[in-house]
């Protein structure tokens, strides 16, 4: 159960009525002045995250009639899309404005599910158990089945349907779906992983869930059924959601279409000798093996350089230099372009470059064990003795 869709109704018709009633009475917080729409936007985003209910914010400029042409569409706009995590912790969003030309008067008075404190309880904490369940060698499937272990094993469903937010989840180890849902937002976001929470139905009546980005793909997790499921909404498509009577606006999401087929983790030893790795190899959807770019610098002996501006990673050998950009499958080899057969790609805040096209490049022999998932280099140097 969620309160979105009711709340949604409710906030559309009492902002028209604000819009031509007194707002006398209001104890408003003193206000800032902005000279654009975009500044108006971030200044409302500013004291909605630090749970400000009364404020007042005063705009002055000539785009006047693009804010007030559809002022509940503009304010909708401060967090949709941009941040579920504060769009679903709001509960009312009421507004007035007065206008004298270019410039507005507005007041505003908005009620969160949590206060202040709480937000900064559940920061916290999240912060802690993050601490605690996920390591740097995790790869973002490793992240997301830990928390979302944490969340089925800590947090029981709220039957008197009093408990919405991530607070309760976290406090108290109860909450509805919303709760469920945005809890794993926090976690997932926290973790640096993308996800999206979906405002649904399902047969027993409306429901939150989330979906979430995995190696570039979108999946539908629903914790709060897992919870007592067995784990059978975990990394879902639109189709299997579909055939167990969940409903959702599909135009307002990404399409998750792709069955999920967990990444497989690899070793790796050079001459020998097991390697370390700070961000965990693994296969890709190419079948190729994944390996930190610094495995290239420090293990065979490479120069590596790194330009943020163009997201390309040069690679300098004694005799060549190779060129390849975060996302493409086009290499620069010494001057001359040629073609992988997969890309090189930011995961785990690492560069992810193939570990067989590169080795060899710089003259090591790959050997690979396909029962025991170790890729075996041997460089050039090693051979000769």
């Amino acid at each position: 159960m969620n309160k979105k869709n009711l709340l949604n109704k409710i906030i559309s018709l009492v902002t028209v009525t604000l819009i031509i009633a007194s707002s006398a009475g209001l104890a408003f917080a003193a206000g800032t002045t902005v000279y654009s729409p975009e500044a108006l936007k971030q200044e409302v985003y500013n004291q909605m995250v630090a749970r400000n209910g009364a404020f007042s914010i005063t705009y002055v400029g000539s785009k006047t009639k693009s804010i007030t042409s559809d002022a509940q569409e503009f304010f909708n706009s401060v967090y949709a899309g941009n941040d579920d995590y504060l769009e679903w912790n709001r509960e009312r969003f009421y507004y007035s404005y007065s206008q004298l030309g270019d410039q507005i008067d507005f007041d505003f008075e908005i009620t969160y599910l949590t206060t202040k404190e709480q937000e900064a309880y559940v920061d916290n904490k999240v912060t802690e158990v993050l601490a605690t369940i996920i390591t740097p060698q995790m790869n973002d499937y490793e992240k997301l089945l830990a928390i979302h272990q944490y969340i089925c094993d800590h947090v029981t469903y709220d039957n008197s349907l009093t408990r919405y937010s991530a607070y309760n989840a976290l406090a108290e180890g109860e909450a509805v779906c919303q709760g469920y849902a945005l809890l794993m937002d926090k976690m997932l976001e926290k973790a640096g992983i993308k996800t999206i929470i979906i405002d649904g139905a399902i047969p027993e009546g409306t429901h939150a869930w989330n979906l979430v980005l995995i190696e570039g793909l979108w999946y539908h997790v629903d914790a709060t059924n897992d919870d007592t499921n067995n784990n059978i909404f975990f990394l879902k498509t639109d189709s299997y959601m579909k055939d167990h009577n969940y409903s959702w606006d599909a135009k307002l999401f990404p399409i998750a279409s792709t069955e999920f087929v967990a990444p497989l983790k690899v070793s790796v030893t050079v001459d020998g000798k097991l390697v370390e790795f700070d961000a965990q190899p693994y296969i890709n959807q190419d079948a190729r093996t994944m390996v930190p770019i610094r495995f290239v610098s420090e293990k065979l002996g490479a120069i590596v350089d790194w330009n943020e501006a163009s997201r390309t990673v040069t690679i300098k050998s004694k005799a060549t230099t190779l060129a390849m950009t975060i996302d493409s499958n086009a290499v620069l080899q010494n001057g001359t372009t040629g073609y992988m057969d997969t890309t090189a790609v930011i995961k785990q805040n690492r560069t992810m470059v193939p570990l067989r096209f590169i080795s060899e490049y710089l003259g090591a022999k790959v050997d690979w064990d396909n029962t025991n998932l170790i890729a075996h280099i041997y460089s050039a140097e090693y051979a000769l003795n």
